[in-house]
């Protein structure tokens, strides 16, 4: 750890940090580990620290140190953990300016993914786990990335009584103007008849005819997730940059062809 205080100490110009795991099984660096590293370097070589990425299975209170020692971060990316309440909480300072949100973890709650998504106004790139149907269509909760979003990796869950809620849901996300990618995994239930969102012409997927710039998309990981040839048509059709298009048909075949020939 002492060497790379030094090595950290040789770099007031640092702008992106990393924490990798080095021994399998093991929680690297720990929370003492953090605590030796916010004593040894002085404040100000943090200060220009915008990318903060760890790699490895860490506490949450580990987690929160990290970013509260690095007030400017711009982009955070945690490969492994999802975010507890201390590291909630820590990162709420910086979701004014926060580009690039990469929980790759489900360890994350519903309402932590509204709150980010309605707080983040300059955010590009979001991937989290699993957002609750209703609260990603809460009127008074409007998202304040509506105009600079990106990539977007979330998937949504609908209790069985709701299907009537998937046209609200496509209506929220038409306001994503400049979303060129959008990413849908088979989003994890915990009561029967629970499901997630269906790209369906007739459950509201045509309201995405306004996402022009999209150029890719996929529902790969989704098994339960299968498209009709209308889909596919219509897709060719209103999105002209797409390259890539990812997901089962109703024959159920993968569909990675259909949009490149």
């Amino acid at each position: 750890m002492a060497d790379q205080l030094l090595l950290i100490q040789a770099c007031p110009a640092l702008t992106d940090f990393q924490w990798i795991n080095v021994e399998s099984g093991d929680e690297y660096p720990s929370s003492d580990d953090f605590d030796e590293y916010r004593q040894g370097v002085v404040q100000d070589e943090l200060d220009k620290v915008e990318e903060l990425e760890i790699a490895g299975t860490q506490t949450d209170s580990s987690i929160a140190l990290a970013i509260n020692n690095m007030p400017r971060i711009r982009s955070l990316i945690l490969a492994k953990n999802g975010l507890g309440p201390l590291s909630f909480e820590a990162i709420q300072p910086s979701l004014s300016t926060l580009c690039r949100f990469d929980v790759q973890s489900h360890d994350i709650t519903s309402a932590m993914i509204q709150t980010i998504l309605c707080s983040c106004p300059v955010l590009e790139f979001f991937r989290a786990g699993v957002m609750i149907a209703r609260d990603a269509i809460a009127e008074d909760k409007d998202w304040a990335c509506m105009s600079t979003l990106k990539v977007l990796s979330l998937s949504f869950r609908f209790e069985s009584h709701e299907t009537h809620l998937q046209d609200a849901l496509f209506a929220r996300l038409a306001r994503l103007t400049r979303l060129e990618q959008l990413i849908m995994h088979e989003p994890c239930t915990e009561f029967e008849g629970e499901f997630g969102l269906r790209l369906s012409l007739e459950q509201g997927f045509g309201r995405l005819s306004t996402l022009t710039g999209m150029k890719f998309l996929s529902t790969i990981d989704d098994e339960t997730q299968t498209l009709g040839t209308e889909e596919v048509e219509w897709m060719r059709m209103h999105w002209p940059d797409l390259i890539t298009f990812c997901s089962y048909t109703s024959q159920g075949d993968s569909a990675w062809e259909r949009i490149l020939e």
